[in-house]
C-alpha cells in the first residue's frame, strides 16, 4: 500500500512539474501569445541577475527568462535563440547561447512582450 501511495505521488510531482506557467499579464489581457522571429531579434541586453531583453523588428521587446544558471551570457556580443520553430511565443522554452558557437547554451522561457511604459521603466543598461 505504501509503495503504491510513493508512487502515485511521484507522479503528482511530475505531472505539476510540467503544469504551464501562468501567463503574462499583457498576455492574459487578450488571451493572445505574443511571437517573434528569432531571425528578427535587433538587439538584446542580459541584466544583472540574467533576465534577457530582446527587441525584434518592428520594435516589440521581449522579456526572456533562464531555465537555470546560465554562465557568462551577460558577456555575450552576440546570441543565437533557438526554438521547436522559427518563431519564438510567449511561454515557449528555447535556447540561447552566444555566437559563435562560445560559452554554454541555457535554456530559457520567453515570459511576456513588455509593454511601451515597461520598455521605458527598464534601467538604461537593461533597455535593448
Amino acid at each position: 500500500m505504501r509503495s503504491i501511495l510513493l508512487a502515485g505521488l511521484a507522479c503528482f510531482i511530475g505531472a505539476s512539474a510540467c503544469a504551464p506557467i501562468a501567463p503574462s499579464s499583457r498576455q492574459a489581457a487578450d488571451g493572445e501569445r505574443r511571437c517573434f522571429f528569432s531571425s528578427s531579434v535587433r538587439n538584446f541586453r542580459v541584466t544583472r541577475d540574467q533576465v534577457l531583453y530582446v527587441r525584434s523588428s518592428p520594435g516589440d521587446v521581449f522579456e526572456i527568462r533562464p531555465l537555470g544558471p546560465c554562465r557568462d551570457l551577460e558577456l555575450a556580443q552576440s546570441i543565437a535563440l533557438v526554438g521547436s520553430n522559427s518563431s519564438l511565443c510567449t511561454g515557449d522554452v528555447a535556447t540561447v547561447g552566444a555566437t559563435p558557437g562560445r560559452g554554454e547554451r541555457c535554456r530559457v522561457r520567453v515570459a511576456a512582450l513588455l509593454s511601451e511604459e515597461q520598455v521605458a521603466a527598464l534601467p538604461d543598461r537593461d533597455r535593448p
